[in-house]
Order: structure tokens, then C-alpha cells, then sequence
């Protein structure tokens, strides 16, 4: 009922769009120029004006039009997906690639699939932030794509990918998709469109973001000769990132004149020029701050704010900027603006960690958010009382003193409990060890009664191939999924997680999760090298895509984290030895 009601919706918003934008537009009912043009000839009319709003729309209104007065619907939902590109209402827009959507799934067996659709509908989600929501529909454009064997769609589709990748800083994974994809245009000799332009850019972004500046100036180079001609929002945007890549080498006046040149050339309004003038801004103010400009560094950084705050487009790096925002205006000692942007990171912190999850351990650790709050509420008392008495100075005293003694007892009850679970830790392993000779082996269905509604042979077929899984550490592999892994035992994933929660008592993720934290126990227990390894390369070394993941599997399983077992099993160790 709720999906047959936002179908409604949907259709009812396009209604009211269509009335409003083509019911008077006597520029193109003209039908001779639609009844003698093909839609190749309107879409490619289209394409060399591609950057001008205007004539793009009078052209994608002559293709909707040809395809509502020919019934076809494939072309019908082509034009209104192109036609959202220029669609500046967030409602219409959505309204439009939503209905296109709904137009071709109408027969599925009929009308391709939606692979255009679910493309651009991912473009509008990640230009907003929503970087989950772009993920679903490029997935589904992924997914439309490999089953319909569209090779074109599939590296668009990675390069999407890759761009979200871009935008939480998996550099090098976003580095290899690009790689791919400039691969194959080169193979389908397709090296001067539009798109294989963006692939340079985003490219050339990954580069410059990992410091690479000699493999950034080779792809921004490129970028700027394909692009001078043709696209020239493209061309300063790659002017944007070689001022960037100039400002990561120390040449801050050739840093600063590239971007000042591009970004004059840019609309802040444009969602595909966005990021590149996000950066721009930052860069910009922070070659003012190196060349101690700092009345035009500021008018930047508040550039930069505005564009955020408008567009709530926010990456990590932006952090320094309401950092230095802060410092200026505490050594002008005006407080309001000090407060105010102090609220702003604290907001910008809460939606990158939330959100994005991209805030590193070192922003957390020089400017956290107990710190950020202590002092907002400095601030604030401030700001209220000027002139304090000696009366508030003691009392300030005494909560710090008593907040810094509160701190000591919380870390040494924490250091307490760790220890505890640490030497529980070590003393169930032991346990474990000794068991492992004498443990009962799983009963399995011919011996019990099962309460699956699955044949004893496959249950005991699944949980013999699950035990050869165990004892073959095929739990380490890094890509491993519920799919892999059913397809590995020949059964299929309904059968696979029934018999995981019924016989292992745990979840498919869980039950992986455990099988690597206690093989990594064993591991680090045994193996002195590995114990000096970083937590990055243990996590991968056990199968784990992040520390994050690794050290929070291992605090979930265990009670402490994984650098606190080592060092403490370090220690244990020596005084061992010493003794």
C-alpha cells in the first residue's frame, strides 16, 4: 500500500511539473522539428550544449515530447532522467528520476532496466552527503548492469563507486577503480567524452589527497588538454587540484593563482562543480594563511563555511578550517564569533563521525569532543560574566580539580577492569586449550531431533564442510560473505544461516567475527613477530577490512583491545622470563 501510495505521489508531482514547464512552451511544440528529427540526432544536440542549461532543456523537451507523442517509454524515461541533471527543486528532481524508474519497471520484461535511472538518482544522493543512499542505487545500477551484460554501465558504475570511496578516504581502493575504468575507455577508444574527462579528474583528486604529486601532476595535465576546448567547467576544476597539488609542494603563489583563476569561472549552485570549489575554498584560504594574508585566508575559510552550510557537503579536511576559524577569533578576542564557530565544529564533528565515519584518531585525540564541550561552557560563562568574582575562579577550581580526580579514579578503575579481563582472558584460553582434546563433537541430526525443517544428510554435509572451513582458516579471507562461503559448502544461504544459529548459536557475522578474534588470540599468543606487527596489519593479517572493525570485533569478544592484550601479554612474557 505505502510503495502504491509514493507511485501516486510520484506521478502526481510530475504531473504538476510537466503543466508548469511545458504547457505554454511554444519554443519547441513545434512538431516538425521533432517529427523530423531522430532521437540520436536531439540527444547528440543535446550533448554539444551540454554545460548550457537552457538549450540542454529545449532540447530534452523535444525528446520527451517526440517520446510521449510516439508512447515510447524507454525514451520517455531516458529524457526525464537527463532533464533531472537540470532540475534545481530537490522534490521535482527526484519526482523525475523516481517516475522514470516506475515508467520501466511498469514491464520488466519489456523495457530495459533502470540502470540510467539508479545512476543518477546515486549522483543526487552523494552530491547531497547522503553517501549510504548513493551507495543503494548504484548498487542496484551495478546490479541491473552485470545482468543485462551493460559493460559501459558497469564502469560508470565503478567509477560512482569509487568516487564514494574518494569521499571517505579509501584512497587506494578509489585509485584502482578509476585505473579501471580509464582502462577500458582506452580499450573502447572512448578518451574524449565527458565522463572519461571525470575519471581523470577524480583521479587525479585521489593523487593529490594521498600526496602523490608527481602521479597527480600527470593525470591534472591530461586533464586540463581534454578538457580546454570542451568542458570547461571540467578544465577549472583540474585547475582547482593543480593548484592543490602546487600548494602540497610549497608553491603557494602558483597555488593561489590557479585556483583564484578557476574558481571565478565556477557557480556555487552547480552540484557537479561542488566539490572541486569545496576544495578550492580550503586551499585557497590555507595558501593566504601561508603567505601570512590572513584577512583574505578568513574570507575563504567563511567562503567555505557558506558553501557547507548551504549544501551540507562536509569531507574530514574541512575540520582545520573551523579550527583556524576558532584561533582567529580567540586572538581578536571576540567571543561571539569564537562560540559560534565552535558550535559549528562540534556539529561538523558529530555529522562526519555519525554519517561518513572518517574522523581519524589524531583529530580525536588533539580536539575532542569532551574537550570541544569544556570549553563551550567556558565560553559561554564568559560571554555571561566578564568581570567574574574570585568566588567563580574557585569554584571553576574546584570542579576542574575534582573533573581531573574523577578522570584519575575513572582511569584507574578502567585500567582495574581491563587487567581483570585480560588475566580471565589468558586463563580461558588455557582452558580452551585443554579442552579442545576432550570436546564433545556437535550432535547432529541422525543422533537428535532437529528443529530445522531441513534433511539430516544436508545438515550433517553443511556442518562437516563448516568444520573442514574451521581447521582450513578459510575464515581469513578478506572478501569472505554468507554467499561465498554457501556456495563453498554447494547449499545455499537460507540453509547455511539456519544451521549457523542453531548449531553455532551465533549469527554468520558473529560467527566469523569470533572464529578470527580467537584465532587471533592463539596467533598473537604464539607468535612473538606477529605481536610487533601494527593493529592495521594484524586486522588484515585476520581477515579484517579496518583496525576499526578488527579492534572492535576483538573489544566485543573480549573485553579489551587489541594493542592492551599485547602489550600486557608482552609483559607477562618478560616477567616470566626474569623470573
Amino acid at each position: 500500500m505505502l510503495l502504491k501510495f509514493k507511485k501516486l505521489l510520484s506521478c502526481i508531482i510530475l504531473f504538476s511539473y510537466f503543466q508548469s514547464h511545458y504547457g505554454q512552451d511554444n519554443s519547441i511544440s513545434t512538431t516538425d522539428f521533432i517529427k523530423n528529427s531522430s532521437y540520436e540526432s536531439i540527444y547528440n544536440s543535446y550533448l554539444e550544449v551540454f554545460e548550457d542549461t537552457i538549450k540542454s532543456k529545449i532540447y530534452l523537451k523535444a525528446y520527451i515530447k517526440k517520446a510521449q507523442s510516439e508512447n515510447n517509454i524507454e525514451k520517455k524515461a531516458d529524457g526525464l532522467t537527463y532533464l533531472s541533471y537540470y532540475e534545481k527543486d530537490e522534490i521535482n528532481k527526484l519526482a523525475l528520476l523516481d517516475s522514470a524508474i516506475i515508467l520501466l519497471n511498469s514491464d520488466t520484461l519489456k523495457y530495459k532496466p533502470p540502470i540510467l535511472q539508479h545512476s543518477f538518482k546515486g549522483g543526487y544522493f552523494r552530491d547531497k552527503g547522503s553517501y549510504k543512499e548513493a551507495l543503494n542505487n548504484y548498487i542496484k545500477a551495478l546490479a541491473y548492469a552485470e545482468k543485462s551484460n551493460n559493460e559501459q554501465y558497469i564502469y560508470i558504475t565503478k567509477h560512482n563507486i569509487g568516487v564514494l570511496k574518494l569521499s571517505v578516504g579509501n584512497y587506494d581502493e578509489a585509485i584502482a577503480l578509476f585505473k579501471e575504468c580509464i582502462n577500458y575507455d582506452e580499450k573502447i577508444q572512448e578518451t574524449e567524452t565527458h565522463g572519461h574527462s571525470k575519471t581523470l579528474l577524480s583521479l587525479s583528486e585521489a593523487y593529490v589527497n594521498k600526496k602523490y604529486s608527481d602521479s597527480a601532476s600527470v593525470y591534472i595535465e591530461k586533464g586540463l588538454l581534454k578538457t580546454k576546448d570542451n568542458y570547461k567547467d571540467l578544465y577549472n576544476e583540474f585547475l582547482i587540484f593543480k593548484g592543490i597539488n602546487l600548494f602540497i609542494k610549497g608553491n603557494y603563489d602558483a597555488a593561489k593563482l590557479n585556483i583564484e583563476r578557476a574558481i571565478f569561472h565556477l557557480n556555487d549552485s552547480n552540484p557537479q562543480t561542488r566539490r572541486s570549489l569545496l576544495f578550492g575554498y580550503f586551499y585557497l584560504a590555507k595558501s593566504y594563511v601561508k603567505s601570512n594574508q590572513l584577512k583574505k585566508a578568513v574570507f575563504y575559510f567563511l567562503k567555505l563555511d557558506s558553501l557547507i552550510a548551504n549544501n551540507k557537503v562536509l569531507f574530514a579536511e574541512f575540520r582545520d578550517s573551523y579550527q583556524y576559524l576558532i584561533d582567529y577569533y580567540k586572538k581578536n578576542d571576540n567571543k561571539e564569533a569564537q562560540l559560534q564557530y565552535l558550535n559549528k565544529l562540534l556539529v561538523f564533528d558529530s555529522i562526519i563521525s555519525n554519517d561518513q565515519n572518517i574522523l581519524t584518531s589524531r583529530i580525536q585525540n588533539e580536539f575532542d569532543t569532551p574537550m570541544l564541550l569544556k570549553k563551550k561552557e567556558i565560553l559561554i560563562q564568559e560571554l555571561l560574566n566578564e568581570k567574574k568574582s574570585l568566588y567563580t575562579y574557585l569554584v571553576i577550581a574546584v570542579v576542574l580539580i575534582l573533573a581531573v580526580f574523577l578522570l584519575l579514579i575513572y582511569q584507574y578503575r578502567k585500567r582495574k577492569i581491563y587487567k581483570q579481563k585480560f588475566l580471565e582472558l589468558i586463563r580461558e584460553q588455557k582452558n580452551t586449550t585443554a579442552q579442545n582434546n576432550t570436546k564433545a563433537p556437535i550432535k547432529k541430526p541422525s543422533e537428535v531431533s532437529s528443529e530445522l525443517d531441513i534433511s539430516p544428510q544436508i545438515v550433517n554435509k553443511i556442518l562437516d564442510g563448516l568444520e573442514d572451513f574451521e581447521k582450513e582458516k578459510k575464515f581469513l579471507s578478506k572478501d569472505l560473505t554468507s554467499l561465498k562461503l554457501a556456495s563453498l559448502l554447494k547449499t545455499n544461504i537460507k540453509y547455511l544461516s539456519q544451521i549457523i544459529n542453531h548449531y553455532k548459536k551465533k549469527s554468520f557475522s558473529n560467527y566469523i567475527k569470533d572464529l578470527r578474534i580467537d584465532y587471533a588470540i592463539e596467533r598473537l599468543k604464539e607468535d612473538s613477530l606477529l605481536r610487533r606487527y601494527t593493529i592495521r596489519s594484524i586486522a588484515q593479517e585476520m581477515g579484517f577490512n579496518s583496525t576499526a572493525s578488527f579492534s572492535s570485533a576483538f573489544k566485543e569478544r573480549t573485553g579489551i583491545k587489541p594493542s592492551y592484550f599485547i602489550k600486557e601479554f608482552n609483559e607477562l612474557k618478560s616477567s616470566v622470563k626474569n623470573t
